[in-house]
């Protein structure tokens, strides 16, 4: 679980994660922003410094000429719920989070 505040209602915002599957079985991971659900399959295993292993996820995007705007924030407390579970239902899969940032 993830919990900050936002003072600025203006603020555009992403998630970045650097994260991948410890196991040959992918994972499906759901983040659930404020209410909103987004999922995001993990399919690659550690790749040293290499871009497949991050995610970046639209947290505030306030270009209203763009179809894709999203605002999952609100001003005062946010909270992000993250579930991993396996993509394939009948074996197990593992995740490894390196790091992650909201900027």
């Amino acid at each position: 679980m993830l919990r900050f505040k936002l003072v600025d209602p203006t603020l555009e915002l992403s998630l970045h994660l650097r994260h991948w599957k410890t196991t040959d079985v992918a994972c499906l991971m759901t983040l659930n922003i404020n209410g909103h659900s987004i999922t995001r399959h993990v399919d690659t295993a550690n790749a040293g410094g290499g871009s497949d292993n991050v995610t970046t996820i639209i947290l505030r995007s306030l270009d209203y000429t763009n179809p894709d705007i999203y605002d999952y924030l609100t001003v005062g407390m946010n909270e992000i719920q993250v579930t991993i579970i396996p993509a394939d239902d009948k074996q197990k899969c593992g995740y490894a989070l390196r790091a992650l940032a909201i900027q």
